[in-house]
């Protein structure tokens, strides 16, 4: 059996670890944060308890990142007329385990 646990813990520490090196950015309206997909990805590689993509289809199954299509981690979107490929967080998911995981 897979531990939520873990999965959720390491989806904050991503997260938090790209709000307090920048590499973060909100869309318009504050309800998802975008990363880099390839530091996400980079990131993910450093605990061994699950493969990167199996982590991702966990966030992405548990709706903790946003997808334009089911079957890809990844969304394509606009910053500063820029296109680029992200892993979209979902704040107000973000926001709850934080607060559910405080140390």
């Amino acid at each position: 059996m897979k531990d939520l646990n873990k999965y959720a813990l390491e989806y904050r520490k991503v997260v938090r670890y790209a709000l307090k090196e920048g590499l973060a950015i909100y869309n318009n309206n504050l309800s998802e944060l975008y990363i880099n997909h390839e530091i996400v990805k980079k990131l993910l590689e450093k605990d061994k308890f699950d493969s990167v993509n199996g982590k991702l289809s966990i966030w992405r199954s548990l709706k903790w990142i946003e997808v334009y299509s089911k079957n890809r981690f990844i969304k394509k979107v606009k910053v500063e007329k820029k296109v680029i490929n992200v892993i979209a967080i979902n704040v107000e998911i973000f926001n709850t385990l934080n607060l559910l995981l405080e140390d």
